[in-house]
């Protein structure tokens, strides 16, 4: 019982690639290695695995990656001065107050 699939898939501008292999082995022995921030599909992924298989070593991998230049980011500059603004009010309010950190 050997193994292996590929498949890739998008939204927007994020991609993603899983990879799943799996080989002979007595029991169950599944290891989901996730990027960074998505630990918490393990539970799932091993529900849907243990659906599927019954024994055997299998390795599940997730790759994603963001695609384009990334976006550019803006300042809002309406909403900055509003809060310099609230910022000088409080400074003058609480005259012996530090500056904000």
């Amino acid at each position: 019982m050997t193994g292996f699939a590929r498949t890739e898939g998008g939204l927007d501008d994020h991609a993603w690639v899983w990879e799943i292999r799996s080989v002979n082995a007595k029991g169950l022995d599944l290891r989901f290695r996730p990027p960074p921030g998505y630990e918490s599909l393990d539970p799932q992924v091993r529900a849907r695995v243990g659906k599927k298989f019954k024994r055997g070593s299998v390795s599940v991998n997730l790759q994603t990656r963001r695609e384009g230049g990334g976006g550019a980011y803006r300042i809002n500059e309406d909403f900055l001065a509003q809060v310099v603004g609230r910022m000088d009010a409080l400074a003058k309010e609480v005259p012996n107050a530090g500056p904000p950190s």
